[in-house]
């Protein structure tokens, strides 16, 4: 059941997916739109009705947003993978051209290796990336409690 979800589920409205957007295009554009109302609750009063549309924006933004996660975070396991299998080709490479080298330098020479230093790159950014969309992944959480208490409120701000 879940599967028939996940598979028949999209975004279906023009103005949130236009064709050819890639899943981050979509989340950045509905983070863009949530950070657009944040800023528009700031600045004025904000009507109840609005409200409640902002918090299913920002659901709908979780949504997208939890699938993107699951990618961002196989992605940085396979850039850790990659970096690991990297190091252990070198250390090889590099063990089996020196006589009678410590291990210690030979791992000095990997972790100074152009291959391992790239792939050490990757790896760190594909890290920071995962963590920046898990922040705003907590962030979306909780502008939807706060945009579902406007909407609840009886008093006006």
């Amino acid at each position: 059941m879940e599967q028939d979800f996940h598979s028949d589920w999209q975004i279906k409205d023009k103005d949130e997916q236009s064709e050819g957007q890639t899943r981050a295009e979509v989340v950045e554009s509905l983070i863009a739109k949530v950070s657009k109302e944040l800023r528009l609750a700031h600045r004025e009063k904000y009507e109840m009705e609005r409200a409640e549309r902002t918090a299913a924006l920002c659901l709908t933004a979780q949504i997208e947003l939890s699938q993107f996660l699951a990618e961002a975070e196989l992605l940085a396991k396979e850039k850790k993978s990659e970096v690991e299998s990297i190091s252990s080709e070198r250390y090889y490479f590099f063990k089996s051209g020196a006589e009678k080298i410590t291990d210690v330098a030979l791992n000095r020479m990997v972790d100074k290796d152009e291959q391992v230093r790239v792939a050490k790159k990757e790896q760190f950014e594909s890290e920071s990336a995962y963590n920046k969309w898990k922040s705003l992944m907590s962030t979306l959480r909780d502008a939807h409690i706060y945009f579902r208490g406007v909407s609840k409120a009886k008093n006006d701000f």
